[in-house]
């Protein structure tokens, strides 16, 4: 289950960006058709959508979720091979002139 997602320096995002499944206090409609009720004070919610402009990073986000989703799956195969044998790409925010 996601809670939380958070990205930074990664392709065309070059500040800290989050998705938070938790739901905001003012949301009163539909909860329960729309929300997960955790525990007493948490409400999760069920789902959720991006959306913005041409060329915003909604494709970026999601290539940075399914690097995630790798790096988590294959993390224990690759823990038992040797250092020189590691072939991890890295993403970093193309557009950023300060990190060169």
């Amino acid at each position: 289950m996601l809670l939380e997602f958070s990205i930074e320096n990664f392709l065309s995002f070059k500040d800290l960006n989050t998705l938070s499944m938790i739901a905001a206090k003012s949301f009163k409609e539909h909860l329960d058709s729309h929300t997960i009720q955790l525990d007493n004070k948490v409400k999760l919610l069920k789902s959720a959508v991006l959306y913005g402009n041409n060329a915003s990073g909604k494709s970026n986000f999601l290539e940075a979720m399914a690097f995630m989703r790798a790096t988590v799956i294959n993390s224990f195969r690759d823990a038992l091979v040797e250092n020189s044998d590691k072939k991890f790409h890295l993403f970093k925010m193309e557009l950023n002139t300060d990190m060169i």
